[in-house]
């Protein structure tokens, strides 16, 4: 080993155990992508088991069924399917909303259980579930064929974007996501988007009570229809559809409130009037109206007031100043975005006949719904606001502005500056108070000077002292081969370390080495 080695560089060398921690980390990536796919594949099962099993005359085998799961994963992805040739396009929302919840709530269980609070290790896992999901579902697409079938860019699309979606939402439940999101959006953006969630509930909302209205006026049709059913298993499994189908129509039962209404086939049905057709024999299809519309329909059109109304005091509430109205608006374009890709998901095909195609005018329906949120809510945001007290209200003007980078560099220099001004101040007082201590040190000296004033030593004296100390001065040290020091006079007297050589002797007293005096003899 060389004496001279140059120590490694920290940032380059890894630490001992980060090769370990990556492997253990694709480990558990690997774990909860296989365990979302497998989930979502035995639901698919499942509910394809239920519709099957109780269906009379129905005997499949296990293979064939857990086949037949494989497009009923990708139709729980929202993936069109073709079935002998025909479209289906109109799949329902229910299963998509299980398979959201089970990857959410993985997806926070596994951040949880290894506490992975950072957000960039939440980006990690929703960046690896959504790939992984887009990819086995275009491998999937591309492995089926003959009776069904699929397109590979819609299954890679769909099924990423909703495994990445619902693993976003369980990663905000737990660790720093949903709060890094929000300093990267500011309050005013933050406060638009919890309004556009809570559109989106309102409308919800709406929908599921139109429907579930249109449903009870429509009791005795719905009864009429499963009486004719030829057993028992065929009512369960319409019934089963039907509730697979429900998020479906509470979209439809808003889209009806809002004013665009609901096609199928030729049937329309809005509640300022209908266009007559064919209804479907379909529980919930069965509930639209084949005759004219009713003179009390029109009150539906106070849902959507209701729902801008909240929308707007929320929003005046969460968010003081002049930031309302810019958040007001973000939530109402949030919730015609949401009304846009559901309502287009929702329509479509049902396999051809004459019940084609199903639509929800989705881009009628999202400009509709933009209106009715943002109308009513700006009234209602500036008739209730918020309580000038309340922290909402002024947390735009507490709120410090964020410093910039330039801005900071210079105050560290200036901090820097200042600290060199304060040690070099400190360092010019500690030198100022030792000058201080040596002065008044001096007097004590010249005290003590003073106190020779009591021997009696004339001015010839002190002038003998002085030539005797200039010739001591002067005399070099001769050295023997004994290595002893001599000087003019005899052998020099050892002297103890710190002793002053160049010290006066004391006023009055002899020199060593020199003569006495007449006087003194």
């Amino acid at each position: 080993m060389p004496l001279i080695e140059s120590l490694p560089d920290p940032d380059l060398v890894p630490e001992p155990d980060e090769e370990h921690r990556d492997r253990i980390g694709a480990r558990r990536l690997g774990l909860v992508v296989v365990t979302t796919t497998l989930i979502g594949y035995l639901l698919a099962a499942t509910l394809l088991a239920l519709a099957t099993g109780t269906a009379r005359g129905a005997d499949v085998a296990l293979p064939a069924l857990l086949a037949a799961a494989v497009p009923g994963w990708l139709a729980a992805h929202q993936v069109p399917l073709l079935i002998l040739g025909a479209p289906l396009s109109v799949l329902p929302f229910l299963p998509t909303i299980a398979l959201g919840l089970l990857i959410a709530a993985i997806t926070a269980a596994f951040l949880r259980r290894y506490e992975l609070s950072g957000a960039r290790d939440a980006v990690r896992v929703i960046g690896v579930v959504g790939f992984t999901h887009a990819v086995l579902g275009a491998a999937l697409a591309a492995l089926l064929g003959g009776v069904v079938d699929a397109s590979v860019p819609g299954a890679f699309l769909r099924c990423g974007l909703i495994a990445a979606a619902a693993s976003a939402a369980g990663a905000c439940r737990y660790g720093e996501l949903l709060a890094a999101l929000r300093r990267l959006a500011g309050p005013t953006i933050s406060a638009g988007l919890r309004g556009g969630l809570l559109a989106w509930a309102c409308l919800l909302g709406a929908g599921a009570l139109v429907a579930v209205i249109a449903l009870f006026l429509s009791a005795p049709r719905v009864g009429d229809l499963l009486s004719r059913a030829d057993s028992a298993g065929d009512v369960f499994g319409m019934l089963l559809l039907s509730l697979l189908y429900l998020p479906n129509a509470m979209v439809a039962g808003w889209s009806f409130a809002a004013g665009p209404g609901i096609g199928v086939g030729e049937l329309a049905v809005r509640f300022y009037g209908t266009s007559p057709g064919p209804v479907p024999e379909f529980p919930l299809l069965v509930a639209l109206p084949p005759g004219d519309a009713a003179w009390w329909w029109s009150a539906v059109v106070l849902l959507p007031v209701a729902a801008g109304v909240f929308v707007g005091v929320r929003c005046g509430r969460d968010l003081g100043g002049a930031h309302r109205s810019a958040s007001v608006a973000l939530a109402a374009l949030v919730a015609a975005s949401g009304v846009l890709v559901v309502a287009a998901a929702t329509g479509g095909s049902a396999g051809g006949g004459g019940f084609d195609p199903i639509s929800l005018h989705p881009v009628l329906s999202a400009l509709v719904t933009f209106g009715w949120v943002l109308v009513p809510a700006l009234p209602a945001m500036w008739l209730f606001p918020a309580d000038p007290a309340s922290p909402a209200a002024e947390s735009d003007a507490e709120a410090p502005p964020e410093p910039d980078v330039a801005d900071e560099v210079v105050d560290e220099v200036a901090d820097d500056a200042a600290d060199d001004s304060e040690t070099a101040d400190d360092s010019d007082e500690d030198d100022a108070e030792n000058d201080a201590d040596e002065d008044q040190d001096a007097p004590e000296l010249e005290e003590v000077d003073l106190e020779a004033d009591e021997f009696d030593v004339d001015e010839a004296e002190w002038a003998d002292l002085v030539l005797r100390a200039q010739q001591a001065d002067a005399a070099e040290p001769v050295v023997s081969w004994s290595g002893d020091l001599y000087a003019d006079e005899g052998p020099a007297v050892d002297e103890r370390p710190g002793d002053d050589h160049d010290a006066e002797p004391e006023p009055g007293a002899p020199s060593s080495g020199a003569e006495p005096r007449a006087d003194d003899r």
